[in-house]
């Protein structure tokens, strides 16, 4: 079942536009994480597929470390303005409008089953209908495939200084513990699940934390 979220399927390619200006990168070091986990384990460098995509900053970023590059998102905005960028920087990435729980099988062509060697959500999966995001990661990957979901943490509150600030760090916490990769992924054995955490002790440089499961 695919989730009823329609504030990022509405943008326009100006709104799509403005959001890739604001919105931030991620550091090189990240993704040398994640590719190092994803080779360590068997996998291969010849197809990533990144889910929920936007306007495609990551997407763009993972495409020199393989042959073929795909850009999902359920937003024609969104997709528009990573055409654009794609095209404007000759990156030869294919971008599609598609969702997390259908993850290219309403294209055409359609993503084979068993054809990708990573799946990627880079500051997404809280968008998407796990369950069904798990089914259909499990239908496109590879055997030796990789899923690698990240997001920006640090969302520390100062529960002295911030009104209600006890529940809202509650709150917080219930939300990224929702992303929890073996939450709902039946289709994987949750002890190949693993946790990695960069930039932790740095001051002054926002964490990000990288949550990878290799079937």
């Amino acid at each position: 079942m695919e989730t009823t979220e329609d504030i990022f399927r509405a943008y326009t390619a100006a709104q799509g536009q403005n959001y890739s200006i604001v919105r931030p990168g991620y550091s090189p070091e990240l993704f040398k994480i994640i590719i190092d986990h994803h080779t360590s384990t068997g996998g291969q460098l010849h197809t990533v597929v990144d889910v929920g995509c936007g306007p495609g900053q990551a997407t763009k970023d993972l495409a020199p470390f393989f042959k073929n590059a795909i850009g999902l998102d359920p937003s024609e905005g969104m997709i528009d303005t990573a055409r654009a960028s794609a095209k404007s920087a000759n990156l030869p990435i294919r971008f599609e409008v598609s969702s997390a729980e259908a993850l290219g099988i309403d294209l055409e062509p359609p993503i084979s089953d068993c054809s990708v060697d990573m799946v990627t959500a880079a500051t997404a999966a809280h968008w998407f209908d796990m369950a069904g995001f798990w089914k259909a990661a499990s239908r496109i990957l590879k055997p030796d495939g990789t899923v690698a979901i990240w997001t920006r943490s640090g969302a520390e509150i100062n529960t002295t200084k911030t009104p209600n600030g006890a529940a809202i760090q509650a709150a917080v916490e219930e939300f990224y513990n929702g992303l929890r990769p073996w939450a709902r992924a039946v289709e994987f054995d949750k002890d190949s699940f693993v946790r990695k955490e960069w930039n932790k002790d740095k001051k002054g440089v926002e964490n990000d934390l990288v949550r990878t499961g290799a079937q």
